[in-house]
């Protein structure tokens, strides 16, 4: 009886230091796990804080594209308008142009006619000299 009992105390030892061991290495799987659920969840952290960034970024270069964009169609316009009252000016200044260039042409008909006269005058009184 006594080798019996003494094989079961060997026997609890036994499963008592494979318990022990089991518990140290279930510590530090679980410390590991938690390392790593740590790493991953700066991982993470870092990786939401640069996307942020990014997202900043890209809603600047949009912000500042759409201020750029409607600037470009404000001075589009203006410069149509400009355009026009520019096409608007050619029209009248040519229209000018075409009445001076009638007033000139019978201007000069009206002196070629008064040269003429002139001549025949001229003529007339050489002759009854």
């Amino acid at each position: 009886m006594a080798a019996t009992l003494e094989e079961t105390e060997a026997a609890v030892e036994q499963e008592e230091a494979k318990t022990l061991r089991l518990t140290v290495e279930l510590s530090q799987i679980k410390s590991e796990s938690d390392r790593r659920l740590v790493e991953k969840d700066e991982e993470i952290d870092n990786s939401r804080r640069n996307a942020t960034r990014t997202v900043e970024s890209i809603q600047a270069q949009l912000d500042a594209e759409i201020r750029s964009r409607s600037d470009a169609v404000r001075t589009k316009k203006k410069l149509e308008g400009d355009i026009s009252d520019l096409e608007i000016q050619l029209a009248h200044a040519n229209r000018q142009l075409s009445d001076a260039q009638r007033a000139n042409k019978d201007l000069q008909g009206t002196v070629r006619n008064s040269i003429w006269q002139a001549e025949i005058f001229c003529t007339a009184s050489f002759i009854s000299f």
